[in-house]
């Protein structure tokens, strides 16, 4: 029932669900590599983990609050799609929560996709950009974002800061702990092409394997 529920508590939202309903790209070989941020209290980004191999796509059984973090697992992170598309385009989305859902639509368009939520980074971006051959910048925020003075001076800031900003470190248990603590990106799974077999309808290929009757009496 997402946030609806969550901030207005109305039984009437919680008692009709909606259904969640997400698209998995198929016939790919495409791999995922995470870079996750440790967060203050402040949520701010006091450090860098080392890259790792994971899911792009999480999955939460029916009502699990985790179902926000179904998309790359979450916002505090970096992360880098090699699509196994014929392709030698490279994008970078610039995000917030509202275009976690995006990136999984492009993987057919792009060799490489490059996933940034502009809450998190401590790179410089240029050098981000030239290092990673960058070709195309997609923005995706809310509304409320996209023209918000506070958003565009962030992303001023990447382009000056250096690489390796972090924040101090002021406790040992960051907000990154707690809240994602349930939502730990998944080990990473094989994303071949099926076959036109593996294909077929579940009902089809029950068909084909009911044994033949005996017409025989």
């Amino acid at each position: 029932v997402g946030s609806m529920y969550g901030y207005s508590q109305d039984l009437s939202i919680k008692e009709h669900p909606e259904d969640f309903v997400y698209y998995v790209p198929q016939g790919l070989n495409y791999q995922v590599w995470f870079t996750d941020y440790e967060i203050n209290k402040n949520y701010e980004v006091v450090a860098e983990k080392k890259p790792y191999k994971g899911r792009f796509f999480q999955h939460y059984p029916d009502g699990h609050g985790g179902a926000y973090c179904t998309f790359m697992g979450g916002d505090t992170r970096i992360v880098k799609v090699v699509t196994g598309t014929n392709s030698s385009r490279r994008v970078l989305i610039l995000k917030d929560s509202f275009g976690n859902a995006i990136p999984g639509y492009l993987f057919y368009s792009f060799g490489e996709v490059h996933v940034v939520d502009f809450r998190y980074f401590t790179h410089n971006m240029k050098q981000y950009v030239q290092q990673n051959g960058i070709t195309d910048i997609l923005f995706a925020h809310n509304i409320f974002n996209a023209y918000s003075p506070h958003v565009g001076k962030r992303y001023v800031k990447y382009l000056k800061q250096a690489n390796g900003t972090f924040a101090p470190r002021t406790d040992k248990k960051t907000a990154a702990d707690s809240l994602h603590k349930e939502h730990k990106t998944q080990p990473a799974e094989e994303h071949k092409a099926k076959t036109p077999e593996e294909q077929k309808p579940a009902e089809e290929k029950k068909e084909q394997e009911k044994p033949e009757e005996n017409t025989n009496s």
